[in-house]
């Protein structure tokens, strides 16, 4: 609770996490350091006999083609992240994680066997992070409430959309399926975000998920899904499994625009500030603002899955784009504090035309170069040229 409270101030967000991150790295040089805890899978099995794991899917290469076009006139941060996306990355086995005698700390989401955590229940590179930090403290040394053997999804970044979408979502889907797990609970964190409930309500899985409460619990064997890769490095195959069936109940009705611009107006951080005149220079080419934050889960579905030409400040609402129409272009506007190449990454995925406008950083905010926007969607409209009416 108090955690959500700050993160509805993005200044203030980002200054407590960052003096507590300061902080545990302090700790951390001293010696208190729980990342130690963390654990290759592979060296756990070789190590414990308590846990067990069962390959399902294969790791492989993932190539990832460039943005198709930029306005970036001094390039930075972000086109640095773009270039090491554009050379690719490697994914990992995956497949289902067996503990005996497993803790669970929520609402962090963090699993432990046998006093290690495995690495591959952990979407972050840097773990763990200011808001992970007790939790795994907790798992190690709190007093556990016992739960019945089940399913449990790590879910330390859940409360963010586009981490449910292209990397939790998936691992619910592909457990479903498992026989071996047929029957059993699928245990979610107490007081996730609604677009979860409604997501699992829509696929058929609500009925099998019981929500634990903060707190440490303990089972005597748990089944945990394994990441193929950290956060913001999806599987296509996960991605286009995700598309797959939330369009499978959510299609495009064709009743919703085609263009469309997605504002953050209502957002803490990454606004445009001067969104009114960019909206106005869109409308000219058929674009309808959209703020999602409106919109139900399934809604935005359907909103995505009509929609051929994208314009969108970075912001999570984006993974919407794995709905796109084959084809689909999406303009992501990006300042250089703070940025991603999932975009770019899915774009690839899914074979979708990618672009970006480097915008100026004011504190958290943003200011679009407006007339490069629209050269570039003219651009992206028009290959052969922009007809005299939209000129």
């Amino acid at each position: 609770m108090i955690r959500r409270a700050i993160d509805r101030f993005a200044t203030v967000k980002h200054a407590v996490h960052g003096a507590v991150d300061l902080g545990l790295t302090g700790l951390a040089a001293l010696g208190a350091d729980p990342a130690r805890r963390r654990v290759p899978v592979q060296q756990l099995v070789a190590e414990r006999a308590s846990v067990r794991f069962h390959p399902l899917e294969e790791g492989g290469r993932v190539e990832v083609a460039a943005p198709s076009a930029r306005h970036d006139p001094s390039p930075g941060r972000f086109a640095a992240l773009c270039a090491t996306a554009s050379r690719g990355y490697e994914l990992r086995p995956a497949g289902r994680l067996e503990i005996d005698d497993a803790r669970i700390s929520l609402p962090g989401g963090v699993v432990m066997a046998d006093g290690a955590i495995p690495s591959e229940t952990i979407l972050q590179q840097r773990f763990p992070r200011s808001f992970q930090y007790a939790g795994v403290l907790r798992a190690a040394h709190g007093r556990a409430r016992p739960i019945p053997e089940g399913v449990f999804f790590a879910l330390p970044l859940s409360l963010g959309y586009y981490h449910w979408l292209c990397e939790i979502l998936p691992l619910a889907i592909r457990a479903s399926s498992w026989p071996e797990v047929a029957g059993l609970p699928i245990y979610v964190p107490a007081g996730h975000p609604p677009f979860v409930r409604e997501h699992l309500a829509a696929l058929g899985l609500a009925e099998r998920c019981v929500e634990l409460g903060p707190g440490v619990h303990r089972a005597e064997r748990l089944h945990v899904p394994t990441l193929p890769s950290r956060a913001e490095w999806p599987s296509p195959a996960h991605v286009r499994l995700v598309r797959d069936a939330l369009l499978g109940v959510a299609p495009d009705d064709g009743r919703g625009p085609r263009r469309v611009y997605i504002s953050r107006a209502d957002a803490g951080e990454r606004r445009l500030l001067n969104e009114h005149e960019l909206v106005g220079r869109l409308a000219e080419h058929g674009f309808t603002p959209v703020c999602l934050s409106g919109m139900a889960p399934l809604e935005q579905v359907r909103l995505f899955a009509g929609a051929e030409h994208v314009v969108a400040p970075h912001g999570a609402g984006t993974a919407n784009m794995i709905f796109g129409p084959p084809g689909m272009a999406v303009m992501e506007l990006v300042g250089d504090r703070h940025f991603a190449p999932c975009y770019q990454i899915l774009a690839s995925a899914l074979g979708a035309d990618h672009r970006y406008v480097r915008c100026e950083d004011r504190r958290r905010d943003l200011v679009a170069p407006v007339q490069a926007v629209v050269d570039l969607v003219a651009a992206s409209l028009y290959p052969g040229g922009a007809p005299a009416a939209a000129r």
